[in-house]
């Protein structure tokens, strides 16, 4: 491969894209982003330090998409044969986004007011308040089962530890 130009070599790995990424967004988005390095290689052929200057130009995007970027090309430099083993994104972690009372009171209603015709309303009321009341994941609730509920305490099959 490293006697090819970068026409021929990305042409190449774009072969090898549309065997392994099966969504088409992900295809298209990755397909953009190596275009993009294609273009900034210039006639160079890759090595680990462009591409490390190429990410350079996207440190002012939100982490998330430079660690998906990051990805697409050190997933391609590995396939080339020198991989970037020594570049990490790090991910700052979030809190999941505060719920006000009045938008759970809203989600009461509009369970209550459902049109169903399998009368479940009940128990989607019943989901959603063990949910308040225990932070059960949505596996761990759907995993749920009647057994599975006593007077003061839940047994939760297959959750997270």
């Amino acid at each position: 491969m490293r006697h090819m130009n970068n026409d021929e070599l990305f042409r190449l790995y774009d072969d090898d894209l549309v065997l392994r990424l099966h969504n088409e967004k992900n295809l298209s988005d990755t397909r953009k982003l190596l275009d993009r390095f294609k273009h900034y290689l210039g006639g160079y052929p890759p090595s680990p330090e462009l591409a490390k200057g190429f990410l350079a130009q996207y440190v002012t995007n939100k982490p998330r998409t430079l660690y998906r970027y990051a990805q697409m090309i050190r997933v391609f430099m590995k396939w080339y044969g020198e991989p970037m083993d020594d570049f990490r994104v790090k991910i700052p972690r979030t809190l999941p986004r505060y719920t006000k009372d009045s938008e759970v009171d809203r989600l009461f209603d509009a369970i209550e007011n459902k049109k169903t015709h399998k009368g479940c309303t009940v128990r989607d009321s019943l989901l959603v308040a063990v949910d308040l009341r225990t932070g059960m994941r949505r596996a761990e609730l759907a995993n749920l089962e009647a057994r599975d509920v006593h007077d003061d305490f839940l047994v939760v099959r297959n959750g997270k530890e």
